[in-house]
């Protein structure tokens, strides 16, 4: 029989866990591509975290933590770019690394002022893969998109 803390340590998976650290080095199917058919952009939960995934209009597929770091606004509802996603609240764009590259009608404050938004390393779209920001620490696990034939 488990006691409460070999418990709590087994079934814990949210970030800085030692379950979540470790379940964040595998591969997790999360969307087909169809659901990309008639929307840019879904709502994924993943390891006890919420992303926003987006397909841009050339097809490349990004995924960034859903609440945009400005005003916690749903980058769900964002329009999505070629380069990246905008937060559909005040406009600030965020790119494939999880950089603010603009940031409408605010002056004197330079560009990623928040820091970076947490992002995954790469996506894998039918066995080819995106690279993206490497830096593990602030990234979930990989992701693969699974296509209907």
């Amino acid at each position: 029989m488990l006691t409460v803390e070999q418990n709590e340590e087994l079934t814990q998976i949210g970030p800085g866990t030692p379950m979540g650290e470790l379940l964040r080095r595998y591969w997790y199917p999360i969307a087909f591509e169809q659901d990309f058919d008639s929307v840019p952009s879904k709502s994924v939960r993943l390891l006890s975290e919420d992303w926003t995934l987006y397909k841009t209009p050339s097809g490349k597929y990004g995924i960034i933590a859903e609440k945009c770091a400005h005003r916690s606004a749903s980058l769900t509802y964002g329009v999505v770019h070629e380069d990246g996603i905008r937060c559909g609240y005040h406009g600030w764009k965020w790119d494939f690394d999880g950089t603010c590259v603009e940031q409408p009608a605010e002056s004197g404050l330079g560009l990623g002022g928040l820091g970076g938004q947490r992002l995954v390393r790469e996506v894998q779209h039918h066995g080819e893969r995106q690279p993206a920001d490497q830096r593990a620490h602030t990234c979930p696990p990989p992701v693969i998109l699974a296509g209907v034939d």
